[in-house]
Protein backbone atom coordinates (compact mmCIF):
# COMPACT_ATOMS: atom_id res chain seq x y z
CA UNK A 1 0.00 0.00 0.00
CA UNK A 2 1.34 3.41 -0.97
CA UNK A 3 2.32 5.82 1.77
CA UNK A 4 0.47 9.15 1.95
CA UNK A 5 2.58 12.09 0.80
CA UNK A 6 4.60 14.12 3.31
CA UNK A 7 4.97 16.94 0.77
CA UNK A 8 2.95 17.85 -2.33
CA UNK A 9 3.92 20.55 -4.82
CA UNK A 10 1.31 21.76 -7.29
CA UNK A 11 2.01 23.97 -10.31
CA UNK A 12 4.97 25.85 -8.83
CA UNK A 13 6.42 28.75 -10.78
CA UNK A 14 9.48 30.82 -10.04
CA UNK A 15 11.07 33.63 -12.01
CA UNK A 16 14.59 34.92 -11.55
CA UNK A 17 15.74 38.16 -13.12
CA UNK A 18 12.46 38.42 -15.03
CA UNK A 19 12.92 35.01 -16.67
CA UNK A 20 11.09 31.84 -15.65
CA UNK A 21 13.40 29.53 -13.70
CA UNK A 22 10.75 26.83 -13.71
CA UNK A 23 7.00 26.57 -14.35
CA UNK A 24 4.37 23.92 -13.72
CA UNK A 25 6.38 21.89 -11.21
CA UNK A 26 4.10 19.33 -9.55
CA UNK A 27 4.96 16.19 -7.58
CA UNK A 28 4.51 14.46 -4.22
CA UNK A 29 7.06 12.92 -1.88
CA UNK A 30 6.13 9.99 0.34
CA UNK A 31 7.91 8.17 3.14
CA UNK A 32 10.45 5.68 1.86
CA UNK A 33 11.11 7.48 -1.43
CA UNK A 34 14.63 8.48 -2.42
CA UNK A 35 14.15 10.91 -5.28
CA UNK A 36 16.89 12.25 -7.53
CA UNK A 37 16.18 15.78 -8.75
CA UNK A 38 18.09 16.24 -12.00
CA UNK A 39 18.38 18.95 -14.61
CA UNK A 40 20.87 21.23 -16.29
CA UNK A 41 22.94 23.69 -14.27
CA UNK A 42 20.81 26.69 -13.39
CA UNK A 43 17.51 24.82 -13.80
CA UNK A 44 16.51 25.63 -10.21
CA UNK A 45 17.17 22.33 -8.46
CA UNK A 46 18.75 23.88 -5.37
CA UNK A 47 16.11 26.62 -5.32
CA UNK A 48 13.32 24.04 -5.47
CA UNK A 49 14.82 22.32 -2.42
CA UNK A 50 14.80 25.70 -0.64
CA UNK A 51 11.11 26.11 -1.51
CA UNK A 52 10.36 22.68 -0.06
CA UNK A 53 12.22 23.58 3.15
CA UNK A 54 10.38 26.91 3.38
CA UNK A 55 13.49 29.09 3.06
CA UNK A 56 12.37 30.50 -0.33
CA UNK A 57 8.85 31.15 -1.65
CA UNK A 58 7.66 30.35 -5.16
CA UNK A 59 5.97 33.05 -7.25
CA UNK A 60 2.85 30.93 -7.57
CA UNK A 61 1.57 27.43 -6.95
CA UNK A 62 0.93 25.47 -3.80
CA UNK A 63 3.16 23.53 -1.42
CA UNK A 64 1.44 21.28 1.09
CA UNK A 65 3.47 19.81 3.92
CA UNK A 66 2.19 17.27 6.40
CA UNK A 67 1.92 19.17 9.70
CA UNK A 68 4.87 18.67 12.02
CA UNK A 69 7.31 17.20 9.51
CA UNK A 70 10.97 17.90 10.13
CA UNK A 71 13.73 18.63 7.64
CA UNK A 72 17.48 18.30 7.54
CA UNK A 73 19.35 20.05 4.77
CA UNK A 74 22.88 19.53 3.50
CA UNK A 75 23.68 22.40 1.16
CA UNK A 76 26.31 22.43 -1.59
CA UNK A 77 28.67 24.40 0.65
CA UNK A 78 27.95 23.69 4.33
CA UNK A 79 29.06 26.45 6.71
CA UNK A 80 30.58 25.45 10.03
CA UNK A 81 31.63 29.01 10.86
CA UNK A 82 30.97 30.24 14.38
CA UNK A 83 31.28 26.89 16.14
CA UNK A 84 34.07 26.10 18.59
CA UNK A 85 34.08 22.38 17.80
CA UNK A 86 32.60 20.08 15.21
CA UNK A 87 30.51 18.48 17.97
CA UNK A 88 29.02 21.92 18.77
CA UNK A 89 27.99 22.21 15.11
CA UNK A 90 26.53 18.72 14.81
CA UNK A 91 24.74 18.75 18.19
CA UNK A 92 23.21 22.23 17.76
CA UNK A 93 19.52 22.02 18.66
CA UNK A 94 19.67 18.44 19.92
CA UNK A 95 18.53 17.66 23.46
CA UNK A 96 21.35 15.16 23.97
CA UNK A 97 24.68 15.00 22.18
CA UNK A 98 24.88 11.19 22.00
CA UNK A 99 23.18 11.14 18.56
CA UNK A 100 25.67 13.71 17.28
CA UNK A 101 28.58 11.72 18.69
CA UNK A 102 27.31 8.49 17.11
CA UNK A 103 26.88 10.13 13.71
CA UNK A 104 30.31 11.75 13.89
CA UNK A 105 31.78 8.29 14.48
CA UNK A 106 29.75 6.88 11.60
CA UNK A 107 31.00 9.58 9.24
CA UNK A 108 34.56 9.53 10.59
CA UNK A 109 34.85 13.09 11.89
CA UNK A 110 36.55 14.13 15.15
CA UNK A 111 33.96 15.98 17.24
CA UNK A 112 36.68 17.83 19.16
CA UNK A 113 38.20 19.29 15.99
CA UNK A 114 38.13 23.01 15.21
CA UNK A 115 35.70 23.41 12.27
CA UNK A 116 37.98 25.97 10.60
CA UNK A 117 40.66 23.30 10.14
CA UNK A 118 38.47 20.79 8.29
CA UNK A 119 38.95 19.88 4.64
CA UNK A 120 36.02 20.11 2.22
CA UNK A 121 35.36 16.39 2.61
CA UNK A 122 35.43 16.59 6.41
CA UNK A 123 33.01 19.54 6.33
CA UNK A 124 30.66 17.55 4.08
CA UNK A 125 30.87 14.54 6.42
CA UNK A 126 30.14 16.77 9.44
CA UNK A 127 27.11 18.23 7.63
CA UNK A 128 25.85 14.72 6.83
CA UNK A 129 26.36 13.69 10.47
CA UNK A 130 24.34 16.73 11.57
CA UNK A 131 21.52 15.87 9.16
CA UNK A 132 21.26 12.23 10.22
CA UNK A 133 21.56 13.06 13.95
CA UNK A 134 18.28 14.97 13.72
CA UNK A 135 16.36 11.90 12.53
CA UNK A 136 14.25 14.09 10.23
CA UNK A 137 11.23 13.11 8.19
CA UNK A 138 12.78 14.70 5.09
CA UNK A 139 16.44 14.81 4.04
CA UNK A 140 17.31 17.42 1.41
CA UNK A 141 20.79 16.76 0.04
CA UNK A 142 22.44 19.09 -2.48
CA UNK A 143 25.50 17.45 -4.07
CA UNK A 144 26.09 15.21 -1.02
CA UNK A 145 28.99 13.29 -2.58
CA UNK A 146 31.13 16.36 -3.32
CA UNK A 147 34.59 16.01 -1.72
CA UNK A 148 33.84 12.47 -0.44
CA UNK A 149 36.06 9.47 -1.11
CA UNK A 150 34.63 6.16 -2.36
CA UNK A 151 34.37 4.47 1.08
CA UNK A 152 32.46 7.47 2.47
CA UNK A 153 30.14 7.55 -0.56
CA UNK A 154 29.43 3.87 0.10
CA UNK A 155 28.67 4.69 3.75
CA UNK A 156 26.29 7.43 2.62
CA UNK A 157 24.60 5.06 0.16
CA UNK A 158 24.07 2.49 2.91
CA UNK A 159 22.64 5.10 5.27
CA UNK A 160 20.28 6.52 2.65
CA UNK A 161 19.00 3.06 1.71
CA UNK A 162 18.19 2.45 5.38
CA UNK A 163 16.58 5.85 5.94
CA UNK A 164 12.84 5.66 6.67
CA UNK A 165 11.79 9.15 5.60
CA UNK A 166 11.90 11.02 2.29
CA UNK A 167 15.19 11.77 0.58
CA UNK A 168 15.36 14.41 -2.15
CA UNK A 169 18.81 14.75 -3.61
CA UNK A 170 20.67 16.64 -6.28
CA UNK A 171 23.90 15.13 -7.58
CA UNK A 172 25.99 14.96 -10.73
CA UNK A 173 27.28 11.56 -9.59
CA UNK A 174 25.27 9.21 -11.82
CA UNK A 175 26.54 6.03 -10.19
CA UNK A 176 25.49 7.32 -6.78
CA UNK A 177 22.04 8.29 -8.08
CA UNK A 178 21.58 4.88 -9.71
CA UNK A 179 22.53 3.17 -6.46
CA UNK A 180 20.26 5.10 -4.09
CA UNK A 181 17.34 6.63 -6.00
CA UNK A 182 13.93 5.02 -6.17
CA UNK A 183 12.62 7.72 -8.54
CA UNK A 184 14.01 10.49 -10.73
CA UNK A 185 12.44 13.90 -11.36
CA UNK A 186 13.69 15.98 -14.29
CA UNK A 187 13.57 19.74 -13.90
CA UNK A 188 13.55 21.39 -17.33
Amino acid sequence: MAQPPLITLNDLRLTFGGKPLFTGVSFSLSKGERVALVGRNGAGKSTLMKIISESVESDSGDVWRQPGITYAIVSQEPSLAGYETVLDYVSEGLEASYMAEAELMEFGVDGAADPTTLSGGQQRRAALAKAFAREPDVLLLDEPTNHLDVPMIETLERRLKGFNGVVLLVSHDRRFLENVSTNTLWLR
